[in-house]
């Protein structure tokens, strides 16, 4: 092999070189570019997100109760002030009217209370 020769081959494989360097630039450009990697970004949330409400899914069907306890906790933690406001209006009308909201056991014991009278007794029960 002649020096012309071995000229010619590393000219050559020095295109080949800053070939390869500038489409690997290239990918490296398209990659890192600010739009790139915000989709990436939104394609990855988007991914995880979709999984993540599969899985709430999935464990709602499994612990229906559990689910509703807890948005029942965190209803009442969202609307603990209107629910107050509420109750304080009901205790405040009953001191405006003079109405009695004490139980009927509560008032015979206070109170002469005739077995003849059809009141109509409320039993509360309570499910867990």
């Amino acid at each position: 092999m002649s020096a012309r020769d071995r000229l010619e081959e590393a000219r050559r494989t020095e295109r080949e070189a800053r070939a390869n360097w500038f489409r690997s630039l290239e990918i490296a450009q398209s990659r890192f570019a600010p739009s790139a990697i915000a989709r990436n970004a939104a394609e990855k949330v988007k991914d995880g997100a979709s999984s993540a409400v599969g899985e709430v899914t999935k464990s709602a069907r499994k612990r229906p109760g559990t689910i509703l306890a807890i948005g029942a906790a965190v209803g009442l933690l969202l609307y603990r002030k209107p629910i107050a406001s509420a109750v304080r209006a009901k205790f405040s009308k009953k001191d405006a009217t003079g109405e009695d909201f004490r139980s009927l056991p509560e008032q015979r014991l206070t109170e002469d209370i005739s077995e003849d009278d059809p009141a109509p007794v409320t039993i509360m029960t309570e499910e867990v």
